[in-house]
Order: structure tokens, then C-alpha cells, then sequence
């Protein structure tokens, strides 16, 4: 019995045809399965290398160890996302358009890239609520386009596998907090009037402020995490710390949520979130830490991207005497909307 990859490898050997030519744009997954390191591809890949191999699917997978009761259907995704680090588009529209950062799922040499080079955040390729396992298939995705779910981090509490929460529990549990940091657009003639313009800045500096607010709030819960007010019962500064940050076990009732397992900073050990263990950031070994500070980190990123975008276009209208501050007819409204008018949703 032939192993998949070399029935394929000998087959495109014969004929002379290079690896792109029998799975266009996927020369590294190509090379993958050759390699047997990618044992058993999905029957999707199979077929598109079948039908380059001028044969069908079943001609291709016969006499081979190729099992379709353990296909892997996620070998298939071309790139890896990056889930914090993104590029920040303001559109004339005044819609801001995030997106992922995609980098090649495999290299040349056919080694699979699991980290962000850039930010060393694991890439993700696929949606994993509740075991949908769909690709992602672009970079501005943010929900699945088979369950409909959220693109997020869903973090069980550290200190078990499952500590049994429901996978609604968990999704409220692990809900992004800096989205109220998050920048919109009010004032959609901001990129030819300096007014709203300025004002759009102002908002954007605004929101800057009380991010760091934010921060220094939970700073000095960290910093003094033996600390707490006195009618704060059992729980101290770190306590409140770890419940912030999802490091704790809630249950369902008909008010909401309510913490079930409060931490316990003698008998957690090393899953208890401790002051020294916060200020590590994204380098934290704890993941509720990482994704915490990865959060703000994003964030952080998209209100400084807006900003900058702004202060383009503000350059843009102080550079143009059509744009000049003090007119008061102002623009020709036509030919400015005109400019726009091919410009994606």
C-alpha cells in the first residue's frame, strides 16, 4: 500500500509538473503532504490535486493508506490570522474597516507557521466554537461563516480543562472589554472639513485618556493586591484582580452571571493571577494575562491608526485653498461626494 503523499509526488514526477502546477497558490501545502507530514489531507485538497493529475478523486486515493475516517479539515487553510494585530483603514464613509494580518500558513520548505512574527501571538486558522472548525477565509472576518459565531478567544478558567460553564457563560465571560475604547466616526465630513475634523481628534484623544484611566485602575489593584476596602469582605485587590480578568468560575442564574468559585490566592498556586504575574503583559504565561494586555494592545492600536488617518486628512484640507478654514460657502459638496462613490462598504 502506497502512502498518499508519495502516490502523488511519483505521479507529478512522471508527468514533470512542479507543485504549484497540480494545487495553484499552495506550493507549501503540496509539499506537506509529499513529505508525509501532513498524513491524511482533506478530501477538498484531494480533489483539486486529482483533477490537476488529469484523474478523479477515487483513481487518485486507491491502493493508498489514505483513510477518509480521519481526514484532517483543517490542512487545507492557506494562511494563519493574526488575532491582535492588525491593519486600520478610515474610509472617506467614515466606516473603519479592521483586518487581520495574514501571513502564509506554510513556508517553502513546507514547516507550518504557527506564530506572528511580528508579535509572537499564536496564528489562528479556523473557528473554534464548539467545534465548527471552518476556515477563516479573510483577513476582515470577524464572525463564522458557517456558525455565525464570533472570531474570539474563548478562555476557559485556568485552573481546569473544563470547569463545566456553559459555552454562553464562557462567551460572556470572555467578551472583549476595550471594545468601549473602540473609535466611530460621528461626524462624516471630517475629511474635507477642519471642524469635524478637529472634532473627530478630540474624541479620539478623549477616548486615549480614559483607556489609561482604565489601566491604572487595574495597575493599582495588581500593585497592591493585599489591599481592598474594608467592606470588601474576603476578597482583596488581587481577588478583584483575577475575577476582572476571567480568572474565576461563574454560573448562569435569571439576574445574569454571579461568580460561583471566587480565587484563592493560598490554595490556587501558580493559576492565581498575582501583582508581579499582571505587570508581565503580553509576555505573561498566564493566558487570561495575555489576552488582557492583548486586548489593550489592540485597541490602543486602532484609536492611534484612526488618529493618524485623521491627521492626514487634516493635512490634506490645510494644504488645499479649496478647503480653506475660513470659507465660508465651503466645498463643492458634488464633486467632493463624486470621489467617493466607488468607495467599498
Amino acid at each position: 500500500m502506497e502512502k498518499i503523499g508519495e502516490k502523488i509526488k511519483r505521479i507529478r514526477k512522471e508527468n514533470e509538473w512542479s507543485q504549484t502546477a497540480i494545487l495553484p497558490r499552495q506550493q507549501s501545502l503540496v509539499s506537506q503532504i509529499e513529505k508525509g507530514t501532513i498524513k491524511n489531507p482533506g478530501k477538498e485538497i484531494l480533489e483539486k490535486i486529482a483533477e490537476n493529475l488529469e484523474m478523479n478523486f477515487e483513481e487518485l486515493i486507491a491502493q493508498t493508506d489514505w483513510d477518509r475516517n480521519k481526514e484532517q479539515k483543517i490542512d487545507d487553510a492557506q494562511y494563519g490570522f493574526s488575532r491582535y494585530n492588525l491593519s486600520v483603514e478610515l474610509r472617506k464613509t467614515g466606516q473603519i474597516v479592521t483586518k487581520m494580518k495574514a501571513f502564509p500558513r506554510y513556508n517553502e520548505a513546507g514547516d507550518v507557521n504557527k506564530y506572528d512574527p511580528e508579535t509572537g501571538h499564536e496564528l489562528i486558522t479556523n473557528c473554534t466554537y464548539d467545534d465548527c472548525g471552518r476556515n477563516i477565509e479573510k483577513s476582515s472576518q470577524q464572525y463564522c461563516m458557517s456558525c455565525g459565531e464570533e472570531l474570539m478567544e474563548v478562555l476557559d478558567f485556568a485552573g481546569v480543562e473544563s470547569s463545566g460553564m456553559s459555552i454562553d457563560t464562557l462567551k460572556a465571560l470572555n467578551k472583549n472589554k476595550f471594545l468601549r475604547f473602540h473609535p466611530r466616526i460621528d461626524e462624516f465630513d471630517f475629511w474635507y472639513n477642519r471642524q469635524s475634523n478637529d472634532n473627530e481628534l478630540k474624541k479620539i484623544s478623549k477616548l486615549k485618556e480614559e483607556l489609561q484611566k482604565y489601566m491604572e485602575e487595574y495597575a493599582s489593584l495588581a500593585e497592591d493586591e493585599y489591599g481592598g476596602e474594608p467592606n470588601a469582605g474576603d476578597i482583596n485587590n488581587g481577588g478583584e484582580l483575577n475575577i476582572r480578568l476571567g480568572n474565576c468560575i461563574w454560573t448562569e442564574t435569571q439576574e445574569g452571571y454571579e461568580i460561583d468559585l471566587w480565587p484563592d490566592q493560598h490554595s490556587w498556586g501558580s493559576i492565581y493571577i498575582s501583582g508581579t504575574e499582571y505587570f508581565k503583559g503580553t509576555k505573561s504565561s498566564h493566558p487570561h494575562v495575555k489576552k488582557w494586555w492583548s486586548e489593550h494592545q489592540k485597541a490602543l492600536l486602532i484609536l492611534e491608526e484612526v488618529r493618524r488617518h485623521l491627521l492626514e486628512y487634516r493635512a490634506q484640507i490645510e494644504s488645499t485653498p479649496d478647503y480653506a478654514e475660513n470659507d465660508k460657502d465651503g466645498p463643492d459638496i458634488a464633486g467632493l461626494l463624486k470621489d467617493i462613490e466607488d468607495e467599498p462598504f
